[in-house]
């Protein structure tokens, strides 16, 4: 039911809550600005929070729903007391642009908001149905995951996630071509290698109708819909909308951040745009400078990697770790990739327990422009895993001696 009308006037309007909105928001509100975030959710977090990043990560750590749910809670309360204290305004519905300057948002109540600048960050569109027996990726961490004959789409991290959780189930994975490609080849195998203990991993996508329940898990497209975009003069694509460094649209008043644009999508990423966006719209000379964004799969095993390999690479079983054997984790592996004429690093990888926790030092090392021996040099706590690095630079250093 739509009651009355009402109209305001905002520094920055910030449309979409989840992690890169709300950080947007909040720097924005850091910077002294007059800030309101619009999301059609009571809650902010977004998709991340509720649906996707939150609840898969849960039950990765073996947590039961309402153990997440609690979570959910917490975080939430969270981040609508950061907003509280910041004095941002909370407009739940759903915004369209009018003009360069002003947006309408259905909800309960219409409003008209009048913006200096204006920050969208609307994420991503449920993927599009193809059968009635299939659902999103995201429900099957909700009460009553699906049982049976399961058929999981996507070779993506989500698919691959999506069937270590079902590993119970009779689970068929469709790559639909390769399996995580964003991957190196040598350390998706290692994880094939295990998953295909209790997964059937299948190319080209069987027959629908065979499978009890049919888990959507490809890449989604951006939302922007119901943005009318052209009102404001935005320039988009089926890839998003087109962004700068500084995170600017076509339009100069208007920045655009995270998964609805045509930049890398990852969850980190979007994150940081969040705050480069705010703070252009504030008026500071503020642009992404992130050359290496690590890549992740919370699979069994774990693996993560950031950087380019080519054909120099060092693998170290972790075996050769001490904590590792008595942690029962030997069967993980450390890779570095490197060029044997300028000893440079190129790509660093981890697969095995807690990879995406191990790949942060790999990412600091490619960003300082490390070499094998800056990493050979570097002293680590014993007994770790995460001395292995230093291993593999000089297992890298004597081949090229």
């Amino acid at each position: 039911m739509v009651v009355g009308q009402f109209s305001q006037e905002v520094d920055v309007l910030v449309i979409g809550g989840g992690p890169a909105g709300y950080t947007a928001a909040f720097r924005a509100a850091e910077l002294g600005k007059n800030v309101a975030i619009v999301d059609p959710h009571e809650s902010l977090g977004g998709r991340c929070l509720h649906q996707a990043c939150i609840p898969s990560k849960g039950a990765h750590y073996g947590q039961d729903v309402e153990e997440v749910s609690r979570l959910q809670d917490s975080l939430k309360k969270g981040l609508e007391q950061k907003c509280t204290s910041l004095g941002i305004d909370r407009l739940i519905g759903n915004a369209h642009f009018e003009s360069t300057k002003k947006v309408q948002i259905t909800g309960v109540h219409v409003s008209i908001v009048k913006f200096r600048k204006a920050i969208i960050a609307t994420g991503t569109s449920p993927r599009e149905t193809i059968c009635e027996h299939c659902i999103q990726v995201e429900d099957i961490y909700q009460e009553n995951p699906p049982a049976g004959k399961l058929l999981i789409i996507g070779g993506t991290a989500e698919g691959v996630e999506a069937a270590n959780f079902l590993k119970n189930e009779d689970v068929t994975l469709c790559t639909q071509g390769q399996l995580l490609p964003a991957f190196d080849k040598r350390i998706v195998k290692l994880l094939e290698r295990s998953l295909k203990k209790s997964v059937t991993i299948v190319e080209e996508l069987p027959e629908l109708h065979e499978f009890d329940q049919v888990i959507l898990a490809t890449e989604r497209s951006a939302q922007l819909s119901e943005l009318q975009l052209e009102n404001a003069d935005v320039t988009f694509d089926g890839d998003g909308i087109e962004i700068n460094d500084a995170c600017q649209t076509s339009q100069s008043r208007i920045f655009a951040v995270g998964d609805c644009t045509n930049s890398c999508a990852d969850a980190a990423v979007a994150i940081a745009q969040g705050t480069i966006a705010a703070e252009a719209a504030c008026g500071l000379d503020s642009v992404l400078d992130a050359q290496f964004v690590p890549i992740v799969c919370w699979g069994a095993p774990e693996i993560a990697q950031c950087g380019e390999f080519n054909e120099h690479v060092v693998g170290i079983r972790w075996g050769q770790s001490g904590l590792a054997l008595l942690r029962g984790m030997q069967q993980g592996t450390t890779f570095l990739s490197y060029c044997p004429d300028s000893g440079l690093v190129l790509g660093v990888g981890y697969v095995g327990d807690d990879a995406v926790e191990l790949i942060s030092e790999g990412v600091l090392a490619l960003e300082m422009g490390a070499t094998l021996y800056d990493l050979a040099q570097v002293i680590r706590p014993h007994p770790t895993r995460c001395e292995l690095l230093g291993v593999a630079a000089r297992e890298a250093l004597k081949q090229i001696s």
